[in-house]
């Protein structure tokens, strides 16, 4: 399971997903072989979030419109998230969050493709939180390359998936 969690006041895990050099990309991901190469202990600065969503709690979502105008706070009951391979990272956050906090009921739907199936990343955490919050957290794969006995989805997101 993840370390994504409220419960624990100062501690931040990451997925890296560490892009080498291939024919498509040459160089491959300069930042993730520059992460990977960074010795476990050491230290790095980063700063963010930066987006336009910071969900704060019980289903209130603070919501920017533009970089010009503040955040205009939002109540919802529900939220459906699209995301594609590493996009995963920063709603995981949000849906960890969500599900470990005890007095939250906001529903979560996820719908995550990628090109094949070991590309998912967070395959096990997902599954996880599926069985464990089946009555608030629901999760569908699509893959643009699926084997022959895959359960979910295959082809790029549509509207019908959406609408699933």
């Amino acid at each position: 399971s993840s370390g994504i969690n409220a419960e624990y006041g100062g501690y931040t895990e990451f997925v890296i997903k560490v892009y080498k050099p291939n024919e498509r990309f040459p160089s491959g991901g300069k930042m993730s072989q520059f992460l990977e190469s960074v010795p476990i202990g050491h230290y790095i600065d980063i700063n963010g979030p930066n987006g336009k969503l910071v969900y704060k709690d019980k289903g209130v979502a603070a919501i920017k419109k533009s970089d010009r105008e503040p955040p205009v706070d939002r109540k919802v009951k529900e939220i459906g998230m699209i995301c594609g391979g590493s996009g995963i990272t920063p709603m995981f956050q949000m849906l960890a969050h969500i599900l470990h906090s005890k007095d939250d009921e906001t529903k979560v739907s996820k719908l995550y493709a990628n090109n094949t199936e070991d590309d998912i990343l967070l395959r096990d955490e997902l599954d996880e939180f599926s069985v464990k919050y089946r009555s608030q957290f629901r999760c569908w794969y699509t893959l643009a390359q699926a084997p022959d006995n895959w359960a979910y989805s295959t082809g790029y997101i549509n509207q019908e998936m959406i609408q699933n």
